[in-house]
């Protein structure tokens, strides 16, 4: 590890120890590769590293699931001594774990499996379990379709979303993204408060301005590899500067932060390019005047976020696990 040959299980930190203790068979095989050396080499750049590779080595998967929760190693990664040892206590059923679980969420923002559950009395209520966007979807877009459905409230406007995402999405995170435009052109541009026809229409009409330039947007350059989130923090101002803007993940987040930070209703299709080229400049001059600082790893493990927030923005940048680089769409004023 690290260039270092280690021959005993002592020489490993409390903190690997007590992750490794929530790794099934984790401490049976590390015992068992220190204990047979001469059957194979195993290399790693750290302890954290080496945590990785066991949990994908045994299991193919780094999410680790316990009754009360489902989470990626990568964020268990970032706990504390004292909060792996009550995940610990989540995997033992007969715990008495409600204070352990309320303690967990309320700091690294969690969703129980319970609630994930709600899921599919969600689709139920909307009809919709049988819709494509929905089967067979992972853990990380059963966490997204949670966070929307407890950000929306019941009405003929939502089910005018959802009906309108249903229609233009392809997997269930266009879903959330292309509903979440749909509302955010009722709030931010829709002033005269049309009946539901003429409002669907002159969305449907918002929406086709902005596919003609979306795809524009989709920007996404490798900002490198780094061995701490600090590394990756401290790089990215200087990055971003040499890029040609911060980009979007995918047509339809451009969509929805689009429809919340810009003028695009009754905009011609010049003054509409103009009006992104506006927003986008703005966000490498908020980057260039502000400090990152690092966001709570997403409980799917998939992203790292960064956010620098002024009196009346915030901008989070994302890196992904192929450090891709990407704007967040729910960067924005904050009200």
């Amino acid at each position: 590890m690290a260039g270092k040959q280690i021959d005993n299980i002592n020489a490993f930190s409390s903190q690997f120890l007590t992750t490794l203790k929530l790794i099934n068979d984790g401490y049976a095989w590390l015992k068992w590769a220190l204990t047979n050396p001469g059957l194979s080499v195993y290399y790693a750049q750290n302890e954290q590293d080496l945590l990785l590779k066991i949990q994908s080595g045994l299991h193919e998967t780094l999410l680790l699931r316990c009754k009360a929760f489902t989470i990626h190693l990568e964020t268990i990664l970032t706990f504390d001594e004292a909060d792996l040892e009550l995940l610990i206590e989540l995997f033992d059923t007969n715990a008495s774990q409600s204070a352990s679980i309320a303690s967990l969420s309320k700091r690294y923002s969690l969703t129980t499996n319970k609630q994930l559950v709600t899921n599919a009395s969600f689709l139920k209520q909307y009809n919709q379990t049988d819709a494509p966007v929905f089967q067979g979807i992972g853990f990380e877009d059963q966490l997204e379709l949670y966070k929307f459905q407890k950000s929306i409230k019941e009405g003929e406007e939502t089910n005018e979303a959802i009906a309108f995402a249903l229609s233009k999405a392809s997997n269930s995170s266009e879903f959330v993204h292309y509903s979440n435009f749909y509302i955010n052109c009722i709030n931010h541009q829709l002033t005269d408060q049309p009946d539901s026809a003429a409002r669907s229409e002159q969305i449907n009409d918002m929406y086709n301005m902005l596919d003609n330039v979306c795809f524009n947007l989709i920007y996404v350059p490798q900002v490198g590899s780094f061995n701490s989130q600090k590394e990756l923090m401290d790089h990215l101002k200087d990055f971003i500067s040499t890029t040609k803007f911060v980009g979007y993940q995918m047509k339809a987040s451009a969509m929805d932060s689009l429809s919340k930070n810009i003028p695009i209703h009754g905009a011609s299709d010049e003054q509409l390019r103009k009006n992104i080229e506006q927003f986008l400049s703005f966000i490498k001059q908020e980057v260039a005047r502000g400090q990152f600082e690092p966001e709570p790893m997403p409980q799917d493990g998939q992203e790292q976020l960064f956010s620098i927030t002024t009196e009346k923005y915030k901008t989070t940048i994302v890196v992904d696990t192929e450090s891709n680089l990407f704007l967040s769409p729910t960067s924005g004023s904050i009200e």
